[in-house]
């Protein structure tokens, strides 16, 4: 996505505040980083964006950071209307295809996020570890770990 597109932006932070809202409802914690993200903070993330549109604007997003050998997944939202059509299947299955040389896919969740726990199990990602933020959000780290044999 090109994230000099100032409307760009704008459709990136509207699908993005209405997931976390919900995602803020489900475990009842309010205080969701990219709940107040801006256009701003968006840019100068680092993060690399890939979004899906749906009737003419951007409907879900996923960010990622690759670091040496790990591609650390930062956000992945759909906007809550358009949830269970695949949209975040198809996102986390084309970054496994883009980025087919990583071994190491990473995500975190709120541990409470049990959508997003089971979206990320279904595609083949496992619970590494687990802990509670300093203002007590419980957080679970999942890995998808592809053999180097695998990865042309």
């Amino acid at each position: 996505m090109d994230l000099s597109n100032a409307a760009v932006i704008a459709q990136i932070l509207a699908v993005q505040r209405k997931a976390y809202r919900l995602e803020a409802r489900i475990v009842r914690y309010d205080r969701i980083p990219a709940l107040h993200d801006t256009a701003e903070s968006i840019r100068g993330s680092g993060e690399r964006f890939f979004g899906l549109v749906h009737r003419g604007s951007v409907s879900a997003v996923v960010s990622v950071l690759l670091e040496e050998s790990i591609l650390t997944i930062c956000r992945l939202v759909v906007d809550p209307s358009l949830h269970r059509r695949g949209m975040a299947t198809t996102l986390l299955s084309d970054l496994k295809n883009r980025y087919a040389g990583i071994s190491i896919f990473r995500v975190s969740t709120a541990a409470k996020n049990t959508p997003a726990l089971r979206l990320y199990q279904e595609n083949g990602f496992t619970v590494v570890r687990r802990w509670i933020t300093d203002d007590g959000l419980e957080l679970t780290e999942l890995e998808h770990r592809r053999e180097p044999e695998s990865c042309p």
